[in-house]
C-alpha cells in the first residue's frame, strides 16, 4: 500500500534498491547517509602490546560474530599483540552463549571481549587498528561506514550487501569470499601489515567524503523538488 501512495522511494544503497524492487515497479532514487568528517581524528598512541581488531554491531547470526572469533583463532598465535573487542547488544541469549563458548573452547579469554552496549561508538572506533565486519546482509552498512569515517580499513565479505559498495577491495579495505578461512586470510593480511593497514584507512577515510551532509541533503532537495513537481503536473 506504501508503494502505490509514495511520491517517491528511496533505497539507502543499491543492495537495498534490489530488495524493494521485488515490491514494486516505481522509479527507486538511491541516497546514501550522510556523514560528517569535521570532527579531527584522534592521534592513535603507539601500542606494542595491544593492537584491537573491532566489531560494532547486534550480537545476532546475521552478523557473523562467531564467523569473526572463529577466524581469529585461525591467526591469534601468530599476533600475540592482538585483541578482539566486540560492541553490541544481545538479541538473543542463546547466540551470546555461543559466542561466550567459542571463546573458551579456543582459549581466548584474555584476546576476545564482549563488551556490550556502548553509547561511546566514536571513542570505540578510535581505538581500534581493524575493523572487521563478517555480515551476511545489510541495508547500508551503518557500523563500518564509522568505522572508515574513523580511518579504520574494513574487513568484509565480498557477497554482503551495501557494505560491499562501501568498501573498495584493496584500497579502504578487503572484500574477501565467504566463510572462515577466506575471513582468515584477510585478516591475517592487514595484522601483518601496519603500512598497509595506514595506508587503506586513509583512503577509507577519505572515501567518505561522498557521504557529506551537504551532497546528501542537495540529493534529498532534488527529490523533492522532482516529486512536487510531478505532483503539480498531475493535478
Amino acid at each position: 500500500m506504501i508503494f502505490r501512495l509514495a511520491d517517491s522511494l528511496v533505497a539507502i544503497s543499491h543492495g537495498n534498491l534490489r530488495f524493494i524492487q521485488q515490491f514494486t515497479r516505481k522509479k527507486i532514487s538511491v541516497i546514501y547517509r550522510g556523514f560528517n568528517l569535521s570532527l579531527v581524528l584522534r592521534e592513535k598512541k603507539d601500542k606494542p602490546n595491544q593492537i584491537l581488531i573491532g566489531f560494532v554491531g547486534r550480537l545476532v547470526k546475521l552478523k557473523g560474530v562467531d564467523l569473526l572469533i572463529e577466524a581469529f583463532a585461525r591467526v591469534a598465535k601468530q599476533f600475540p599483540a592482538w585483541q578482539v573487542e566486540i560492541w553490541g547488544g544481545e538479541s538473543r541469549r542463546e547466540y551470546t552463549r555461543e559466542l561466550e563458548k567459542l571463546i573458551r573452547r579456543y582459549g581466548l579469554a584474555e584476546r576476545v571481549f564482549l563488551k556490550g552496549v556502548t553509547t561511546h561508538v566514536e571513542e570505540v572506533l578510535s581505538a581500534g587498528d581493524l575493523f572487521v565486519f563478517p555480515s551476511a546482509y545489510e541495508g547500508f552498512g551503518l557500523a563500518p561506514a564509522e568505522a572508515m569515517s574513523k580511518g579504520l580499513p574494513v574487513i568484509a565479505y565480498r557477497s554482503c550487501a551495501a557494505v560491499n559498495e562501501l568498501v573498495r577491495d584493496g584500497v579502504t579495505g578487503l572484500l574477501c569470499e565467504d566463510g572462515v578461512e577466506p575471513l582468515a586470510a584477510a585478516m591475517k593480511k592487514l595484522m601483518s601489515d601496519r603500512a598497509l593497514r595506514v595506508q587503506m584507512g586513509g583512503a577509507a577515510r577519505e572515501s567518505m567524503r561522498q557521504y557529506a551532509p551537504d551532497r546528501i541533503w542537495s540529493a534529498w532537495e532534488n527529490l523533492i523538488n522532482e516529486a512536487v513537481a510531478g505532483r503539480a503536473r498531475r493535478e
